[in-house]
């Protein structure tokens, strides 16, 4: 088994097209340090769910993380206490893998507390964001019929009472009518989740595969407002921020969050060690083996597409019939150099030999159910396919890769 924490020297040499554009190296190099995130994100998420974290307490936030901000309280905060609900609120609101209903309850709050922020601030008034973790604290106690809002409505009262009567009315009229919504969006939500778990405990019994799920029309719109969400968050986003929710404490912990700090640094990580424009460039990289399984991978997948059209004499588009969001993005073939493209994947796979690098399948293991596996591999593949685009449109698609161990690193 391979050493994780072992790191490579990898040269990239673009290929000869004349004149480039800076932009469009930092453009690449920029590209190749998000995606390696996202896959150490997927491979962490694939992780915990193999030490028995449940897919629904696995949850996306809706905002990227500032690359400017330094992130320093960010390993676990309590829904509970009022700096870590803030701290939270400031990091977005949330969606979980798989349906949960606790999670679709704080994430309403947040929204209704959003809005009801953004009413007030127009009238001049700012609603205390130090106040979160009372209502997050009433509304988990609350019957599954009716949410106590009680905190929520009573401060809310308390601050218009400082505008006038005109003000009053037409604040009252658009937080009533919200919380309102609230209540009968909850209801609402909590049946279809009750639905969704009982096509799923049909499907684990019966032993049905996702192409068969998918063909019972009610479980698909289910599964693509639930669980599919995650995965367009994922893509849409550029560096997401994921995060593990505790039902016993109400805590979140973020994952991954060496990435996410300022300061943070790990062997994990790219280390840039060098941009040189000898016409055509080189970009002189350290990283682990997530990016030599990474970049073996890409190298593997056009020769897959091209035995597949071999085979068939069908576009790989008509062939995927069934996974939804896998779309080829690949450019046409004669940017594509058979010979170094074989002799790039050689050298990859003669590193992956000798250093005795082992993958992880994403989305494999028994506990992570079918439905979970099947969207972390829509997302692993997406992740394939943004790499590979990555080095078609900067012109490294048939460039020269050069990998060795760094000795520096035991």
């Amino acid at each position: 088994m391979s050493n994780h924490r072992q790191r490579y020297n990898i040269k990239f040499k673009q290929e000869d097209v004349g004149y480039v554009k800076p932009w469009r190296i930092t453009d690449f190099i920029e590209k190749i340090t998000t995606l390696h995130y996202k896959r150490e994100l997927i491979q962490e998420i694939d992780n915990k769910i193999s030490y028995g974290i449940k897919p629904e307490n696995i949850i996306i936030f809706d905002k990227s993380f500032n690359i400017h901000r330094s992130y320093k309280n960010i390993n676990e905060n309590s829904l509970l206490t009022k700096n870590g609900s803030k701290f939270i609120y400031h990091l977005g609101n949330f969606v979980s893998l798989y349906p949960n209903k606790e999670i679709i309850l704080l994430s309403m709050l947040f929204d209704l507390f959003s809005y009801t922020f953004r009413i007030l601030n127009k009238l001049h008034i700012k609603m205390s964001k130090e106040r979160l973790y009372v209502y997050f604290a009433e509304a988990m106690l609350s019957t599954k019929s009716s949410i106590n809002l009680n905190s929520f409505r009573s401060d809310f009262r308390t601050f218009i009472d400082q505008l006038s009567e005109e003000q009053q009315s037409e604040a009252t009229k658009k937080i009533y009518g919200s919380i309102e919504k609230f209540q009968r969006n909850y209801s609402i939500l909590n049946e279809e989740i009750d639905e969704f778990n009982k096509y799923e405990t049909i499907f684990i019994l019966e032993g049905l595969a996702m192409e068969e799920r998918y063909t019972i029309k009610e479980y698909k719109n289910l599964y693509e407002k639930f669980v599919l969400r995650f995965n367009k968050k994922f893509n849409d986003i550029h560096r997401p921020i994921i995060g593990i929710y505790n039902e016993e404490s109400k805590s979140i912990e973020i994952i991954a969050t060496n990435f996410i700090r300022k300061e943070g640094a790990d062997d994990s990580q790219i280390d840039l060690k060098s941009v040189t424009h000898n016409s055509p460039y080189e970009i002189y990289i350290s990283a682990g083996v997530t990016v030599v399984s990474m970049l073996y991978q890409m190298y593997c997948n056009i020769f897959d597409e091209k035995s597949l059209k071999k085979v068939s004499n069908e576009p790989v588009e008509e062939l995927e019939t069934f996974h939804l969001d896998l779309k080829f993005e690949y450019e046409t073939e004669e940017i594509f150099d058979e010979d170094r493209w074989m002799e790039n994947l050689n050298k990859i796979s003669s590193t992956i030999i000798n250093e005795n690098i082992d993958f992880c399948e994403i989305g494999n293991h028994t506990g992570s159910g079918i439905g979970t596996g099947h969207v972390l591999k829509i997302i692993e593949r997406k992740i394939e396919d943004s790499l590979r685009k990555n080095f078609e449109d900067n012109d490294f698609i048939s460039g020269n890769i050069e990998i060795e161990r760094d000795e520096k690193v035991v």
